[in-house]
């Protein structure tokens, strides 16, 4: 049994707390962190754990074997350090870190205090995710020759706290929603990204941080993908990516309303019917068998560095106007 502790208690939290009560077997909530006395205090009935205030009196704990860190993005780096150091594994949400150099320092320090240090790149988890990825890796549909996401949302202005909107601390849509979408490509080409060509700006909303982004990924495997996003004021939600094959093609939505895969091996998409899951559940569940039987995170530190690496590419690419080779 592995005793997890929560730093942060924002909405993300409340993911982690119910996935670790549905991995009971193996895990067992014993604290949540949140700097608000109010917000903790509500957080820890409603989860039946200890609150606290500072998250150093929760890494004191040596009930505790796994910390989560749900906090603004300036911010996961030096709290994952200090889970570390307190000898916690460390699952984190993406993205990894706002820099390489943190999160050259959180692999190392992972590697020091031989802990497991994982990042949140959901989008592995989901059902429907996973069974285009088998499609397309299969090569069902023949060789995958382009792929592309696109992402339309609202920016959600009223909800946002302060620090969403300064890229300082991590803010904006590409640091947010861009982990998302560059970890898929990744994902589904199979590939690290060699070269970005990219446009970041805020024109939709004028706010300190990023409302929008077009990205041009180029793959050490020859393949090309692309990424739309955008965080409007009014506009149509959908975000799905599509997949060309020699032998047909994929289309798939992961989120509701429109969530589905759709496979054309002709004319048109028929719909292929995939039974949901809990992603959470299952991230949580791999990464604790991963801590339990000291193999590989499912999602390996250095794949999450290279999202950050592209993450922050494509944003040197929109400074410049020019294309950002990635060595």
């Amino acid at each position: 049994m592995l005793g997890v502790g929560i730093i942060g208690g924002g909405r993300v939290a409340h993911a982690h707390a119910r996935a670790t009560a549905t991995n009971g077997a193996t895990l067992a909530l014993r604290g949540i962190a949140e700097v608000d006395p109010t917000r903790a205090a509500g957080l820890g009935e409603r989860y039946d754990c200890p609150s606290y205030t500072d998250y150093h009196a929760l890494l004191a704990k040596p009930d505790i074997h796994l910390v989560t860190i749900a906090l603004p993005n300036v911010l996961h780096a030096p709290a994952a350090m200090d889970a570390m150091a307190a000898g916690k594994h460390v699952f984190v949400e993406k993205p990894m870190a706002l820099t390489l150099e943190e999160c050259d320092a959180m692999i190392a320090a992972a590697g020091k205090a031989g802990v497991k240090l994982m990042v949140g790149h959901t989008q592995h988890f989901f059902a429907l995710n996973l069974a285009a990825h088998r499609t397309i890796s299969e090569g069902q549909l023949g060789p995958l020759a382009m792929l592309t996401d696109t992402w339309y949302k609202p920016f959600g202005l009223h909800l946002r706290l302060p620090w969403f909107l300064d890229r300082a601390q991590g803010g904006g849509m590409w640091q947010m929603n861009g982990a998302h979408m560059v970890d898929r490509m990744l994902w589904f080409a199979d590939s690290p990204v060699v070269a970005v060509k990219a446009h970041i700006a805020n024109p939709l909303l004028k706010q300190g941080a990023d409302d929008s982004a077009l990205a041009f990924l180029q793959h050490a495997n020859g393949l090309c993908s692309t990424i739309v996003h955008a965080g409007y004021r009014a506009g149509d939600e959908r975000w799905e990516g599509e997949f060309v094959c020699a032998d047909g093609m994929l289309k798939l939505s992961t989120f509701p309303p429109n969530a589905g895969l759709w496979v054309a091996r002709a004319e048109r998409y028929e719909p292929v019917e995939v039974a949901p899951n809990d992603p959470f559940s299952l991230e949580f569940e791999l990464f604790a068998r991963s801590i339990l039987d000291d193999t590989p995170e499912p999602i390996a530190p250095t794949y999450a560095r290279h999202v950050v690496q592209v993450l922050l590419a494509a944003e040197e690419s929109a400074r410049t106007g020019r294309e950002v080779v990635i060595g």
